[in-house]
């Protein structure tokens, strides 16, 4: 059995700014080769981490590891091989985008000429453009350009496709797989109906704090249903309370919940209701992704 190799391994991470806390004590384990997802909604910490792990802020406490390294120790041995695209990309207005690409360039021990012509070519860009000529897509699309120009080992993208347009997001989720498949592992930031098209797992993170990690493939092997009823009479939540049950609400004669498991279970407790009304259908990523959120999920 092939011996698993972490990529980024961080112990009881945090990060503090005065009495606000943007990354609480996490621990993960990202594996070489992942695509991998992290999911929350705004200010939930996402962008603190991707700035630690890229050296951009030092955490408070607790570690991070990339390749094996300690991000505060060999941070420039580290920055050679990992690619970065912020959420907002700054770049020197006045630069044409074959200067502003050769400059960024020119900090790896590497010639990445060739790899940058066929990138601004699949892009569709015109390097002689000056980047404040340039529409918010494709200012995007020289973030991108920048972050894989170099090919590194690890690529960290914040807002995976933020600004593209459908063209752009294709050309782009063909080259992360292409990517993928060469051997670089994948962090990112996304929607979330975007996450599940290429992560196999997803992170979920609120207030700083990770809430749970599961496989993407979960959402799709038939396990986790909603359902929803109404009866003639009023429910009793406790009724339900059984294993495999989530997320139930209740408002008088009507309920839903989640369900993982065989399906038989929870009908069995249906049937000695009076229902007027049942539906049954496989959860949506949605659906149990508001389940991951809360704080305590089970």
């Amino acid at each position: 059995m092939a011996e698993t190799i972490n990529i980024i391994s961080l112990k009881n991470l945090s990060k503090r700014y005065g009495k606000i806390t943007a990354v609480d004590n996490i621990s993960l384990d990202i594996q070489a080769g992942e695509i991998f997802a992290i999911l929350g909604p705004h200010n939930s910490g996402k962008s603190t981490l991707f700035r630690i792990l890229v050296s951009l802020i030092k955490p408070s406490s607790g570690t991070a590891r990339i390749f094996d390294m300690d991000i505060t120790k060999a941070r420039h041995k580290i920055l050679c091989d990992v690619g970065y695209l912020p959420a907002e990309v700054h770049n020197h207005e006045n630069l044409r985008v074959k200067d502003l690409l050769k400059y960024s360039t020119s900090f790896y021990k590497k010639n990445c000429d060739e790899r940058l012509e066929y990138l601004v070519k699949i892009f569709d860009l015109a390097p002689k453009s000056k980047i404040k000529d340039l529409t918010c897509a494709q200012r995007r699309k020289v973030g991108i350009i920048q972050a894989l120009a170099h090919q590194p080992r690890l690529l960290i993208i914040d807002e995976l496709m933020k600004d593209l347009d459908q063209a752009s997001q294709t050309v782009f989720f063909d080259l992360l797989l292409e990517e993928n498949r060469r051997g670089t592992t994948i962090v990112f930031s996304s929607a979330l109906g975007l996450a599940q098209r290429i992560a196999g797992r997803l992170a979920f993170i609120k207030d700083g704090s990770l809430l749970n990690v599961v496989d993407t493939s979960e959402f799709y092997n038939n396990s986790f249903y909603k359902i929803t009823f109404t009866s003639t009479v009023d429910v009793n939540i406790g009724h339900f309370n059984m294993p495999g049950v989530i997320d139930f609400k209740v408002k008088g004669n009507e309920g839903s919940f989640l369900y993982r498991g065989p399906v038989n279970a929870p009908l069995n407790i249906l049937n000695t209701y009076p229902l007027i009304k049942l539906n049954i259908e496989e959860a949506q990523l949605e659906d149990v992704y508001s389940h991951y959120l809360k704080e305590d999920p089970s």
